[in-house]
């Protein structure tokens, strides 16, 4: 922290002095930046220099908490804008330090040069540490609107955080390696929040739906000694393979299998058994039986008032309490013979239902992400592996006077710069390898290797045909039989209320009541419009994928050519073994375009299937 003395200087000095900072840590990395040029820039003796700070560290850790405060003032002013939605906070953040044409904004451009000149240093543990190991900072907390998550709990919205701050660091990199991705890189991160959305949300209920759920709880409450009964869903059983398969072969210790990961995530987690148990608490009400017992109840409270009011106590306390209790179950009685109560809960049913597919649909997302990051920890490998063979040459040649020693030192920084890499994609892996094993119920350290996804076939991409499956995905999704319960309570309270005021066009009441009966038709068909709009991209995206999948095959087998031509000059001895280690390089960044291809393209058909069979938008 700089000194007291520091602080006491006029404000005009302090931010000359924080100006010249900036402008040679943005210019050099940290281990050449020079307190000499510092001091000449801001027009300070040198010995001043240690007045205000400690050494050249303590004026870098000063930088780095004014980035940090800078993103935490555009995180809490994004938080405000949009009343607290954590889900909203990434695509806002994204937009305001990336520009359309992919490159960083002036407001954030000098905080990107300086953390980009220091990919070297663990500059995400230097924020934890000046924060006082705090991801998401109180400041941050006291504006996010917890009832958008399942739980309210710090830690559980802490986590949520670092999610979210994950997808928005990594399209941020991906875009800044290319440009003009933006528009792409900003849609797959839209994706990933809708998947840590969907298995982090919870459900705002209808008014129809709190109804309803109150109703269910007075029922549980008076037949308290109704059992727990496990029951199959028949529904799901008729829904796709994905969802119905069994472990015909079963994972050997230690890894998973893609088409074992439904079964495994049902039998070993927890969120999900919860879940199950939740349904199977209302599937084994026992209707008929409910409704004798309300009856008979309804009897003995109408018995119990007769002899009140024998006894002259018809206005008694105790009187006015049994006539609550008997218009509370008569409300549950008549909604059994109605058939609302069993409606109601075949409601909160199908609720129960989406968010087991939501979280299953989150725990196959992250079995390919981890996929993704074993691949390029590979990749690394290897382009560290050339790296030593590129070293190997730059060092003989610099004996030879053939190249200078800066040109040595670059090429050692950057294979230097490869392992850091390297390592934070490893740390990456290891957190997802954690979360994955959490999702199946084993031990959070447990071993754990995954086996590769399945192929898309050439039968599964023929089949795919968008009108009728988009008809199927409208019919499944959860989302829009919500917003269509929303419209019908609309439609209830608008015929309700204007019957009341006898459709009177000129009561100011009736004109209210049928705006907001327009509104939520609006509404309505705003939901629909754009469920479709975003199915149609999943469809567009699978052939889009298998394209560049095809394009892809083609340039592996151009690069198994020129290989095999190298690997004949050098038998000949006409190249040299590092010109043949380089052909099988390109080979196998040519492998590494098809096997992402491929992931890409499994990656956008399981979406379209989720959407299809559960109306899961994911991405």
């Amino acid at each position: 922290m700089p000194t007291d003395t520091f602080f006491r200087l006029p404000e005009e000095k302090r931010a000359r002095i924080l100006e010249g900072a900036w402008s040679e840590f943005t210019a050099v990395p940290y281990a050449e930046a020079s307190i000499n040029r510092i001091v000449q820039t801001s027009r300070i003796p040198r010995g001043s220099f240690y007045q205000y700070f400690e050494d050249k560290n303590d004026l870098f850790l000063t930088l780095i908490d004014e980035i940090r405060d800078q993103f935490l003032d555009l995180f809490h002013d994004t938080l405000e804008r949009s009343g607290g939605d954590l889900f909203a906070m990434p695509l806002a953040l994204l937009d305001a330090m990336v520009a359309p044409s992919g490159c960083i904004t002036p407001a954030f451009s000098r905080a990107f040069a300086l953390l980009s000149l220091n990919v070297n240093m663990d500059v995400q543990q230097l924020f934890f540490e000046r924060a006082a190991g705090e991801l998401c900072p109180q400041k941050l907390l006291e504006h996010i609107d917890p009832t958008l998550l399942r739980t309210q709990e710090d830690g559980f919205v802490d986590d949520v955080f670092t999610l979210l701050v994950g997808a928005l660091a990594c399209a941020i990199a991906r875009t800044l390696k290319k440009p003009e991705s933006f528009a792409l890189e900003r849609e797959r991160m839209r994706g990933r929040i809708e998947i840590i959305k969907n298995g982090c949300r919870t459900r705002r209920r209808t008014p129809q739906m709190k109804k309803r759920w109150t109703a269910l709880l007075l029922a549980l409450a008076m037949l308290s000694a109704l059992a727990v009964g496990a029951l199959a869903d028949e529904q799901d059983k008729e829904k796709t393979a994905a969802e119905e398969t069994a472990q015909t072969t079963p994972d050997a210790a230690g890894t998973l299998r893609f088409e074992n990961l439904s079964a495994r995530m049902r039998t070993g987690n927890y969120t999900l058994l919860s879940l199950e148990e939740n349904v199977a608490a209302i599937e084994c009400l026992d209707y008929d039986k409910m409704y004798e017992d309300l009856r008979n109840g309804l009897n003995s409270i109408a018995s119990a008032q007769w002899g009140l009011i024998q006894m002259g106590q018809g206005e008694s306390y105790t009187y006015e309490t049994l006539t609550q209790r008997y218009d509370a179950l008569r409300k549950t009685f008549d909604d059994i013979k109605e058939g609302k109560l069993q409606q109601d809960n075949a409601d909160l049913v199908r609720q129960l239902r989406n968010a087991q597919a939501s979280l299953l649909a989150a725990g196959e997302s992250l079995y390919v992400g981890l996929l993704a990051l074993e691949d390029q920890s590979a990749a690394l490998t290897r382009q560290n592996a050339a790296l030593d063979r590129t070293i190997e040459e730059v060092k003989l040649r610099y004996e030879l006077g053939q190249v200078s020693a800066m040109t040595l030192q670059q090429t050692e920084a950057g294979k230097a710069q490869v392992e850091s890499g390297k390592a934070a994609i490893d740390a990456a892996a290891a957190q997802l390898r954690r979360q994955l094993n959490a999702m199946i119920g084993e031990e959070l350290t447990a071993p754990l290797t995954l086996n590769a996804l399945p192929e898309v076939t050439a039968e599964q991409l023929a089949a795919m045909d968008v009108e009728k499956d988009l008809e199927k995905a409208k019919a499944a999704s959860y989302d829009l039989y919500a917003a269509k319960l929303t419209l019908e309570d609309a439609d209830e309270e608008y015929k309700d209320k204007a019957g009341d005021l006898g459709y009177n066009k000129d009561n100011y009441e009736y004109i209210a009541v049928k705006h907001r009966w327009q509104a939520a038709q609006y509404t309505y068909n705003a939901a629909v419009q754009n469920f479709e709009l975003s199915f149609r991209s999943l469809y567009d995206s699978v052939q889009s994928y298998a394209s560049a999948l095809n394009a892809a095959k083609v340039s592996l087998e151009c690069e198994r050519s020129d290989l095999a031509a190298a690997q004949l000059r050098y038998d000949q001895g006409t190249i040299s073994e590092n010109a043949l280690h380089t052909a099988e390089d390109e080979l196998y960044t040519a492998q590494d375009t098809v096997s992402g291809a491929e992931r890409d393209l499994f990656t956008a058909y399981n979406n379209y299937r989720w959407a299809v069979d559960y109306g899961l938008l994911a991405g």
